[in-house]
This record gives C-alpha cells, structure tokens and sequence, in this order.
C-alpha cells in the first residue's frame, strides 16, 4: 500500500524575504551617517585652522611693513636778532669810459682765395674765414652806479664783463654726389692709330663709406680697371685701398693707423700725409669740393693734392678755368674745365669738365701726351645703379 508523499514545505511570506534586506539598508544608513559627521566635523576645523592661519600672517605682515611711528621733533630754539651791520664804505669813482673804437680800429673780415693747405685737407685748414673776437665793451658809469650792493661786503662789486665771443670754426663744404653710373664713348690713338673702346664710372656711398671704379673695355682688347674705396669724412674722401688692374693687380693700401700707403708691387712705402687721394678718388673729391662751394674756387685757382698710383706717389696740382658749353654723345652740358701740367718726362697731361648738372661729377677727361698719342672720354649716358 502507497503512503502518500510527504506535504510541502510552506513557502516563506514576502515579509520574510525581504527582512535580511532592510536589515541590510539600515546598516548602511548607519554607517553613512556616521562618516558624514565625521568628515563635516574635519571640514569644519580645516577651515577654521586656514582662517585663522591667515589671520595670523595678516598681522605680521601689517607689523613688518607699518613703520615705526616718527619721533616727536625737538622744540625749536628762537633764533636772536642778528646785530645790524656796519654801513658799507662809499664805492671809488668810477674811471672815464674808452671810447668807442672808430671804423678804422675795428678788424675787418677778409675773405680771400682758398689756401693750398685748406684744399688739401689739412685738419686745421678751412674753405671760408673765421671772425675775430670782438674786444669786450667797458660798462658806462650809468651802468656801474647802478650796479647792485651787498651790505656784507665792504667794497661795492663791479659787475663782471660778459667773455669775449670765440671766432667762428671754419668747416670744409663737401657735397657728395649721388651714386650713380656714368658712361662714356672714348676715342683717341695710341702710337698713331685711332681706336674706340667703352668707358664707365660707377659711384657709390652710403653717407659713410664710398666705392667708385672707372673701367675702360674693349672686345677683343681686353680691359683696363682702376678701384677705389675709403670713408667720407669731414675733410673729404678718405681712401683706403686703390687697385689698377690689367691682366693682373697691383694696389696701394692707405694704412692710416701707421700713417703710412704701402704697395703689393714691393715699391718703397709712402708717408701718408692729410688729403692725400689715390688717382681715381682725387677727381671725387674735386667734384665734392666744387659742389660744395662753387664760389670758392675762382678761375686761376690752383688745387694741390697728392695722388697715390698703384706703385708711388705723384704731387698733382690742378688749375681751375672756366665754363665751356660741350657736345658730347650725351648731349650739349655746361661743364668747368680744370687741367694739370705734366711734372715728369713721359707723363701726360690732364684735363677734366665737371657739369653741375651731374652733380660736378667729371662728363669729360683727357690724357694726352701728342697729336698723335692721347685718350679722350666723353660722356654718353646716365644710368641709375
């Protein structure tokens, strides 16, 4: 006989089921509740630590910058009446006024020609006239009786004399020209057989330092080159190096610091006197003088200077003549001619035109030594560098 199966168990209500669980969450609340209080009591004594920390550095930064409260001043002493002081003497007669200096005893300023020293560069040398000082004029006895006293002294104070006025330095003009390239058409013979080469000048500065270089070229002939580079000064064109090339080099180096030009030809040093120019830089430096002074240099002025090539040293002295109307491949100029004798056997004679619409810058020269030998440049165009 089959016993019948044992009963189910009864299954646990949702009340029961779920009381581990609220158990659960009531222990969490507790926990939480208890590290709530926890970290606000930590907050709230960090903040009061800071406030209180600032307050503390507050204070004595306000004690070390205040600074200590002044000392009272010490009463001041009542000063006594100074004694009166004795009357002052009565002041000499004052002696007659000179007379004022008549025309004929006043110097006269003379301007005169330009001197050679002045033209060569000499650094003591000038282009104008300085004035003299005018003597001191004596005070007239109106002025002197009513010159101020002072009762402490015991003789009245003449008043003192203004000092007399330096005369005026003298500056040398120069005008340099603006860079600029120049060409030229050149003709003349050599040994009695014509020839036509091209020529150029090239000039340039910066205020400071200058480079010029006249070349004359041909084809089939080759070329012939001179260079010359310096500073601008004061007195004038300054050169420091001065090369002439044909096939090969040769330079003369201007070394001012031991007053001396030295050649790379090995020919005997030269002394280096003031003014001195090389053979390009010295017709540079005419132009500049000229247009710096027209008026200076009447015809018949004679303008020395000595001029360094690329071996020696040659003394060149220029002449100064007058104004010619030219016609050259350029055009019709009115230019000045200048011209230097020959000094040596075998050494040509030169002649330059400055046009002052070039600035003085030369639109003509000439070497010749014959009918039948001699170099003529003439100016053909202007070209900007």
């Amino acid at each position: 006989m089959r016993q019948p199966p044992p009963p189910l168990p009864a299954r646990p209500t949702a009340e029961a089921r779920h009381a581990p669980l609220k158990t659960l969450c009531l222990l969490t609340l507790v926990v939480l509740g208890v590290h709530w209080a926890l970290l606000s009591d930590a907050v709230l004594a960090l903040a009061s630590h800071t406030t209180q920390q600032a307050e503390m550095a507050q204070a004595f930064s306000t004690r070390m910058v205040s600074p200590p409260a002044p000392p009272a001043p010490p009463p001041r002493k009542v000063a006594k009446a100074p004694k009166p002081a004795p009357a002052p003497k009565p002041p000499p007669p004052e002696p007659p006024a000179p007379a004022e200096p008549t025309p004929a005893d006043t110097p006269e300023v003379v301007v005169g020609p330009v001197q050679a020293d002045a033209i060569a560069g000499d650094s003591g040398a000038a282009l104008g006239s300085s004035d003299p000082a005018k003597p001191p004029v004596a005070p007239s006895p109106e002025n002197a009786a009513s010159a101020p006293s002072t009762a402490s002294l015991e003789e009245t104070v003449t008043p003192r004399q203004p000092p007399p006025t330096p005369p005026a330095q003298a500056v040398s003009q120069f005008q340099y020209p603006a860079s600029v390239v120049l060409k030229y058409d050149v003709r003349g013979k050599q040994r009695g057989f014509p020839y036509g080469v091209n020529g150029e000048l090239q000039w340039s500065h910066d205020a400071s330092n200058y480079s010029a270089r006249l070349s004359i070229s041909h084809f089939l002939l080759g070329s012939r080159v001179q260079t010359s580079t310096g500073a601008l000064t004061s007195q004038g064109l300054e050169p420091l190096r001065f090369g002439d090339k044909f096939r090969s080099e040769v330079a003369a180096h201007f070394q001012r610091d031991k007053d001396k030009v030295t050649f790379s030809a090995n020919t005997p040093d030269v002394a280096l006197t003031p003014g001195m120019q090389d053979q390009l830089s010295v017709f540079l430096q005419i132009a500049s003088m000229v247009a710096g002074a027209p008026d200076a240099y009447p015809a018949g002025t004679t303008l020395p200077f000595q001029a360094v090539g690329p071996r020696s040293a040659a003394n060149w002295t220029f002449t100064v003549g007058a104004f010619e109307k030219l016609t050259l491949p350029g055009g019709e100029v009115n230019a000045l001619r200048l011209w230097r004798e020959p000094t040596e056997q075998y050494e040509p004679k030169g002649e330059i035109w400055l046009a002052p619409a070039m600035n003085y810058l030369p639109v003509r020269i000439r070497l010749s030594k014959s009918e039948d030998e001699y170099s003529d440049m003439q100016w053909s165009e202007t070209v900007k560098p």
